[in-house]
């Protein structure tokens, strides 16, 4: 029942989606469309939950805390199948001072970000480790049931730094946020670059040719409806990310054309 955006990006559902609580994460869709799932913080606490609200044909319902997930989590993803749920969260990690933020399937050097998957189900994801002082953005390759160690992708899309990546079903092309490019606009803008066929990622273009992005906007956590005709992300109008005017929006993916 809602008027479907063109290409000037429009809020989505905010009365659902953003109502006290602030986005922190991709809108993600079960392959049933009748999922969606999200992170955003609490309004009035510390906590960052994945809530999840069911689409019944008509209208969205209220949200609900998904009860898989810890307090403290973000950046959940569907697999291909609607059988598995990849996120990111805070646990406690024994014989450290500070807790880890990140994927249980790997490591403890580094603080991991947002998840993506493909439909092969590799993993790509944002990431730091903790020796480094900027966050990239990694490939996992998932075979014969599990995950290979994390690589760095390769190319220009990781200059200087990127995070909050949404691949292609197919790993044709990547969306992700950056905020320390040439060419960033707002306080944070989202590119998008093209896999090559040697495997690196080409020069990233951004978004705001498309559209217009204001200086004080962050743009960030952009995601595809499973269609593609359309393009989701969060937006926050502020001095930090997320604000109080933080909310997802939702454009056509005609925007990506040309780019």
């Amino acid at each position: 029942g809602r008027t479907p955006p063109g290409l000037e990006p429009l809020r989505l559902a905010p009365e659902i989606l953003s109502a006290e609580r602030h986005p922190h994460g991709t809108l993600t869709f079960s392959p049933n469309g009748r999922e969606i799932y999200w992170s955003a913080f609490v309004e009035e606490g510390p906590e960052q939950p994945v809530f999840f609200s069911i689409f019944d044909g008509d209208s969205l319902s209220a949200p609900r805390i998904a009860t898989f997930a810890p307090e403290y989590a973000g950046g959940p993803s569907f697999s291909d199948d609607g059988q598995r749920i990849l996120f990111n969260s805070r646990l406690p990690q024994p014989g450290r001072e500070h807790a880890l933020y990140g994927i249980a399937t790997f490591d403890s050097t580094r603080s991991s970000g947002q998840t993506t998957l493909a439909r092969n189900g590799n993993l790509y994801f944002s990431s730091r480790i903790w020796s480094e002082p900027l966050p990239k953005l990694y490939r996992s390759v998932f075979s014969n049931g599990t995950y290979a160690e994390p690589e760095q992708l390769e190319g220009p899309i990781n200059v200087p730094s990127a995070v909050d990546p949404y691949v292609d079903p197919d790993e044709r092309f990547l969306l992700f946020a950056a905020i320390d490019r040439p060419d960033t606009g707002g306080a944070s803008d989202i590119y998008i670059s093209r896999r090559q066929e040697d495997g690196s990622w080409a020069e990233p273009v951004n978004l705001g040719l498309a559209y217009d992005v204001e200086s004080d906007y962050f743009d960030r956590f952009p995601s595809m409806s499973r269609d593609g005709r359309y393009l989701f992300f969060v937006r926050a109008i502020g001095d930090t990310f997320p604000t109080y005017d933080t909310h997802f929006y939702w454009v056509s993916a005609a925007v990506l054309e040309g780019l």
